[in-house]
């Protein structure tokens, strides 16, 4: 026995060379390396039979596997599989050949021999069982046998028997393998060994199932036809398992032999069995606080909820409906970082423990709390270890177990126009509660129904009253409010309406302005000439003076005229203070008399110009008319009073042009009819214009200066009006002429150049 002394030296010198694990390779089946199941197969009483090992030694050094030293672990020992008692004898009819130390130099293989003894007539070893030991192998550094080594251990497996046919494998297990969809169905060989040296016919070949089947058998013995075995030989069925569902599967296998023509049969029996295993976590469903939460299948919906930071907190209940333990490795939350961040789980399934057992119920606890409005949707991944724990036929994927969230944020969102109010310049009276009205539109350009709860004015001695003080707009839609302004003391107001709301922005500011004066005077006039010619249309412009008339945001205008010479058309407001004011009342009566109403959404613009008024005009009675306003019934006001400066008016004159030789004149002192040419000087042709104030005939003729008639119009009917009478001279040298207008015993010599 080697002193504790030397053992710690050994120790010491390996941790001072700083020796690793041997590099040896240690196997049984050169075919399949990885194979640790030394199989003996059948043999009769007292025929024992021998299996070896290889141990290849790849390293620079010697390795060994030396004897049991009794301060250290085992290095070559032949004890019972667990479940069996360490002190039954059955692990004594295996036994090494050669005897201890091994060693293996650098470089070098080795074959080591086990034999399984097959003790006869031994009531220790009965015989037809089969016998199992684990042969533990301790491979080291033969300097340092207490540094680091290389372990393997083999199961050793015979069957001792009687019988002709015989097999070690009396009972084939699949452990654990996945149900459907999965990959190719694993399988298991059964070996059945001929123990005597005769030939065996095999009779039949019979397939059991133990448990029940609905359509295909989900485990599968490929049969042969006409088996029979060899002397000392063997032969191999291929066993399947094919689960469609969770659970255990077991079938019998049965081949039934007769030893010869003249025995009775004899049969080998081998139990297959199997476990269908599947993964199943399931939504069992869900609370939420303070909203309901509903579950649909792998989907969780946490509904419609506010975009205001308070969100929804949801419990979900999930429950491993599956047939095996779930170890969790990983959870995570799969989107667009907008819908990831809207999901925060407070509570993970693993903080209960990594593990979730068959039938139990876990927990786990989500918030929605959505920043931005429209759908959130993610994938919540739970990723285990279903692939790390020997089961066969796992597809790709199984290992995971993915839920959908989703979920709608509401968001209203407010949007003002104008942003900002200005109620201009207001007049303060005495006699008269003077307040203009602005109107702005709130709309909801979110997705959910926006509230405007109350509406705060600030300072809080402006006088400002808001139709509506409180509504609810739907999504998409907008809402027209009137703030009215009353002025209370001369100056200058500045302050904020603030709607308070439901969307993000709680407290939204539309500022205002306002300028408060003394009542003033305003002149309104128009041009003090204008010309045109008749049958033209006329612009005329209605002036005002234009810091007053920011001080009003409508008027109304009373305007007189000539009825024979000029007839309202339309009015101009383009570039002029009443620019995107409504035309409240625009009416000539009678003939004569213009009213014109006009009315600004705020005040007028100061501009010198307040409008412009179109007429068409005419040959009337006289050459020229007065255009004048009548005083008292042209004023400017606001929306609360119709008048709020003194107005001071100015008239013009209105002429017919006499461009182009035209003439007016009356013929005789009771014809009064008048008549002119253009245009003059003429060159292709000319117009006669009459007016004619009662039916009449005219006839037209046209002579040069020795008298010589070049054109004659024969005498026409003309009723009470205007007319032209256009007739060409393009026929005429140049040179100059008279045309005589004549009507009954009175005519007009019209004086007419033609020139080129």
């Amino acid at each position: 026995m080697k002193s504790p002394f030397i053992i710690f030296c050994y120790l010491l010198f390996g941790v001072a060379l700083g020796l690793a694990q041997p590099n040896v390779e240690v196997y049984y089946s050169n075919a399949n390396r990885a194979d640790t199941v030394m199989d003996f197969g059948v043999t009769l009483e007292g025929s024992p039979t021998t299996r070896t090992f290889t141990v290849v030694n790849k390293g620079p050094a010697t390795v060994g596997i030396l004897a049991t030293n009794p301060n250290a672990d085992p290095y070559y020992i032949i004890v019972n599989v667990p479940g069996v008692p360490p002190e039954d004898p059955r692990k004594e009819e295996f036994e090494r050949v050669e005897g201890l130390s091994y060693f293996i130099r650098a470089g070098e293989t080795r074959l080591f021999t086990v034999v399984f003894r097959a003790f006869v007539n031994s009531p220790l070893f009965p015989p037809d069982r089969v016998v199992e030991a684990l042969l533990t192998i301790r491979v080291v550094d033969s300097t340092a046998p207490l540094a680091a080594s290389f372990d393997k251990t083999f199961r050793l497996r015979a069957l001792k028997t009687t019988s002709i046919l015989a097999t070690t494998t009396p009972w084939i297990s699949y452990d654990s393998v996945y149900v459907n969809p999965m990959p190719l169905a694993p399988s298991i060989p059964y070996t059945i060994d001929n123990a005597m040296l005769k030939r065996v016919k095999v009779d039949k070949q019979l397939f059991e199932m133990q448990t029940t089947v609905v359509g295909t058998s989900e485990i599968i013995v490929d049969t042969f036809p006409g088996v029979e075995f060899s002397p000392e030989d063997s032969v191999v069925w291929t066993t399947r398992y094919s689960p469609y569902n969770r659970g255990l599967d077991s079938a019998h296998f049965l081949v039934v032999y007769r030893p010869d023509s003249t025995t009775k049969s004899d049969t080998v029996l081998t139990t297959i069995s199997g476990i269908g295993v599947e993964q199943k976590l399931t939504l069992i469903g869900a609370t939420g606080v303070p909203l309901p939460v509903v579950v649909r299948g792998d989907t969780v919906d946490f509904g419609a909820t506010p975009s205001d930071g308070t969100g929804i907190v949801a419990r979900i209940i999930v429950r491993n409906e599956g047939n095996n333990n779930i170890g969790i490795v990983s959870e995570s939350k799969v989107g667009i970082a907008r819908d990831t961040a809207a999901y925060s789980v407070r509570r993970f399934l693993s903080a209960g423990g990594p593990t979730i057992r068959t039938n139990s119920f876990d927990t786990l606890d989500v918030s929605f709390v959505p920043i931005e409005g429209g759908d959130h949707r993610i994938r919540f991944v739970v990723g285990t270890d279903l692939r790390d724990r020997g089961i066969d036929g796992v597809p790709d994927g199984a290992q995971t177990t993915q839920w959908f969230f989703k979920g709608f944020g509401q968001r209203p969102q407010i949007q003002v126009t104008p942003s900002a109010l200005n109620f201009g310049t207001v007049v303060l009276l005495k006699t008269c509660t003077s307040f203009v009205e602005r109107t702005f539109a709130v709309r909801n350009v979110g997705n959910a129904e926006l509230r405007v709860d109350s509406i705060l004015i600030t300072p809080g001695t402006s006088r400002i009253t808001i139709d509506p003080p409180s509504f609810r707009i739907a999504a998409g839609q907008s809402q027209l409010v009137k703030a009215t302004y009353e002025p209370e003391t001369i100056g200058a107001t500045t302050g904020a309406i603030t709607l308070f709301t439901n969307s993000l922005v709680r407290a939204y500011d539309v500022r205002f302005d306002a300028v408060v004066v003394n009542p003033d005077s305003i002149v309104v006039s128009v041009p003090l000439e204008t010309k045109v010619r008749p049958g033209s249309a006329v612009a005329v412009d209605v002036m005002a003076t234009a810091d007053k008339l920011t001080t009003t945001d409508r008027c109304v205008l009373s305007m007189n005229f000539n009825p024979s010479l000029l007839q309202y058309r339309s009015v101009q407001q383009l570039g002029t203070a009443s620019e995107g004011a409504q035309v409240i009342d625009a009416t000539e009566l009678p003939r004569g008399t213009l009213r014109l109403a006009l009315q600004a959404p705020t005040n007028f613009l100061s501009r010198s110009t307040l409008v412009t008024v179109i007429f068409d005009s005419f040959l009337g009675e006289t050459a020229s008319s007065d255009v004048s306003f009548t005083n008292g019934a042209t004023i400017f006001g606001n929306a609360g009073c119709s008048s709020v400066l003194s107005v001071r008016v100015e008239s013009g004159q209105f002429f017919l042009d006499s461009l182009c030789g035209l003439s007016y004149k009356t013929v005789g002192s009771g014809l009064r009819m008048m008549s002119g040419l253009f245009p003059n000087p003429a060159s292709d042709n000319v117009n006669v214009a009459l007016v004619v104030p009662t039916e009449r005939t005219v006839s037209i003729t046209l002579v040069d200066a020795f008298g010589r008639e070049f054109v004659s119009i024969a005498p026409l009917s003309f009723s009470a009006g205007v007319h032209l009478i256009p007739f060409s001279v393009a026929h005429l040298p140049p040179s100059a002429y008279t045309v005589i207008v004549r009507s009954g015993n009175v005519y007009t010599p019209l004086p007419l150049m033609v020139g080129r």
